[in-house]
């Protein structure tokens, strides 16, 4: 669900009023009670939900929606429901995505803030540009973080390798370089490279629901995996994003590439 709209045309939904428009706040598609009652559907139906929130006011609703569903349903919801970009977030509200067992998913290759950084950081204002997308402090709040691309445009499409979100989430700096003058790399939402691939691998395998099934390497599993052409963990962190696939498996089956 596109739950909310975006910073840039000021149709996130936020807590206060846009810094350059006093009298909006942005929107959100329907209210709390309407997306618990959803919930409760989805729930029936075996139906994950994966959420579209920007703003601090969208991600509140939503996660009041899972608080009232849990309250219908006399149980948490047997599903598991994801929000998504998560770009501004009332720091009170980040803890209770470990208390609702939400999944925190976030776009790496935006960490840096040359994609569009600029017109969110002006519709904003410089205090809540500071606190764009805090993925370690979600990681240190017991959220189960995990990282996926989002494109929207042709262009971005060599954004969406995972490898240039790995370099990004331990960074916080674009792989292709620049620095937006007002935008802060924010050193203490780094992750550490285990971090970042767990929230490629085994968290995002947990958000789906198959953990069981996929996501590491263990007896029993999927032997779903890829071999590339240098370690990441021996080589400079700058370099991350410059991994060429050598070979891809699935399910234990050799579908691209050869073997070394």
């Amino acid at each position: 669900i596109h739950y909310d709209g975006v910073a840039e045309v000021l149709t996130a939904a936020m807590l206060k009023p846009y810094s350059t428009d006093p009298s909006n706040r942005g929107g959100i598609l329907f209210d709390h009670h309407r997306l618990a009652r959803f919930i409760e559907e989805l729930d029936a139906e075996h139906l994950n939900l994966h959420l579209h929130v920007v703003g601090d006011r969208a991600t509140r609703e939503a996660l009041d929606a899972v608080s009232e569903a849990r309250q219908l349903l006399g149980r948490p919801p047997a599903i598991e429901i994801t929000l998504c970009h998560l770009q501004i977030v009332d720091p009170g509200d980040i803890s209770r995505f470990q208390e609702l067992g939400v999944h925190a998913n976030f776009t790496p290759h935006w960490f840096g803030g040359t994609e569009f950084g600029r017109a969110g950081a002006i519709t904003l204002g410089p205090e809540r540009t500071q606190r764009d997308e805090l993925a370690g402090t979600f990681w240190r709040a017991g959220a189960n973080v995990t990282f996926s691309s989002d494109v929207t445009s042709s262009d971005e499409i060599p954004r969406t390798n995972p490898f240039v979100g790995l370099e990004m989430g331990m960074t916080r700096r674009d792989f292709a370089g620049g620095v937006d003058p007002d935008l802060r790399p924010l050193p203490q939402e780094r992750l550490t490279l285990p971090q970042a691939l767990a929230a490629y691998t085994s968290n995002g395998a947990h958000q789906l629901g198959i953990s069981n099934e996929t996501g590491s390497l263990e007896v029993g599993k999927k032997a779903d995996l890829v071999i590339v052409s240098h370690d990441p963990f021996k080589v400079p962190t700058r370099r991350v994003h410059a991994a060429v696939v050598d070979a891809t498996v699935l399910d234990g089956k050799l579908t691209a590439g050869a073997f070394p």
